[in-house]
């Protein structure tokens, strides 16, 4: 048996639904993941907005191993789904210009220096690939005042796998 760490960083500076996902470390067959560090930060800049643009929307997002070929769960429309971790995020305003109604809005697990950690043994199946995959999803809310989801998106994983 060999243990090891897969570290895997994504991002995306687009992006125009309120949901997607990153398929972040592949499990071979056979392969145990034993532990995963991972986060996860998306943000967007809003101008002239009278109102605080995300109004009381609220994001989940998640962690979770799928088989390869599988259709991708998402964190509002399968809460059911066997999530790892599943987390909501509250919209947060790191600068906000008071002169001209301009946000800048981001929604986070958590700084980059501490991330969630999930201790939970997954056996790979002994036929199938699967996959390590982060989603997320938004629930936009009725007093929301954007026009479009946040613009940009990156997510980190470092898993620690047992490869027979």
């Amino acid at each position: 048996m060999t243990y090891s760490w897969d570290r895997q960083y994504s991002t995306l500076n687009t992006t125009t639904d309120g949901y997607g996902q990153v398929g972040t470390t592949l499990l071979q067959p056979g392969t145990t993941l034993e532990r995963t560090f991972w986060s996860f930060r998306c943000s967007a800049p809003y101008g002239n907005a009278a109102n605080f643009p995300p109004g009381s929307s609220l994001m989940k997002v998640g962690l979770i191993v799928i088989d390869y070929d599988a259709t991708q769960p998402y964190p509002l429309t399968d809460p059911s789904a066997s999530w790892l971790d599943l987390v909501t995020l509250h919209p947060k305003v790191s600068l906000s210009v008071s002169t001209d109604a301009n946000w800048y809005v981001q929604w986070d697990t958590g700084s980059t220096d501490r991330d969630s950690k999930v201790h939970r043994m997954v056996p790979a199946t002994a036929s199938t690939s699967q996959i390590v995959s982060i989603a997320w999803q938004f629930d936009t809310a009725t007093d929301a005042t954007w026009t479009a989801a946040p613009s940009a998106w990156n997510a980190t994983s470092s898993c620690y796998v047992n490869v027979p």
